[in-house]
């Protein structure tokens, strides 16, 4: 018998451009894993916000944000003095990134 060979991978797709990859990459689901024995009391809101706004920008952990009015800051700050939602900063800066 002969080796049996693997089928050939061919994308469909192709239109007239210069675009050499036509995938869409995305995601359907997300698990977000939270330490209820966290340190620091934080509201629900902002950690669904915050899991939302983390997972959507892959931000590293070592970033600085300086003063930025952000949720991403909700762990180095109080959970009262955090935004309790997405700033306006943060919305900015997620249609900067996506657009």
């Amino acid at each position: 018998m002969g080796a049996s060979r693997s089928p050939l991978v061919v994308n469909i797709k192709v239109q007239g451009s210069r675009i050499e990859r036509y995938d869409i990459y995305a995601f359907s689901l997300a698990l977000v894993v939270i330490d209820t024995n966290y340190p620091k009391e934080l509201k629900l809101e902002q950690l669904v916000e915050y899991a939302a706004l983390a997972g959507l920008t892959e931000l590293p952990t070592n970033l600085h944000l300086g003063d930025a009015p952000t949720l991403l800051q909700l762990l180095n700050e109080s959970a009262d003095a955090a935004p309790s939602g997405l700033t306006p900063w943060d919305s900015a800066f997620l249609r900067a990134l996506y657009h």
